[in-house]
C-alpha cells in the first residue's frame, strides 16, 4: 500500500486505506456526472448542467 511509504503507524494506514476505498467507490459516479454534463453542454443545453 502506498500509505506505508509515508507513515509507519498501523492505525493511520488503516484510516488511509478506508478513505481510499471510499474515494474509489465514488469516482465512477463522479465520472458519469461529468460526462453527462459535458454531453448536455455539447448538445446546447448549458443551463441544465449549470443548475446541477
Amino acid at each position: 500500500m502506498a500509505a506505508t511509504w509515508f507513515i509507519d503507524e498501523p492505525n493511520a494506514i488503516s484510516m488511509v486505506t478506508t478513505a481510499l476505498r471510499i474515494d474509489a467507490f465514488a469516482k465512477p459516479f463522479l465520472a458519469i456526472g461529468l460526462v453527462l454534463a459535458g454531453a448536455l453542454q455539447g448538445a446546447g443545453d448549458a443551463r441544465c448542467s449549470a443548475r446541477l
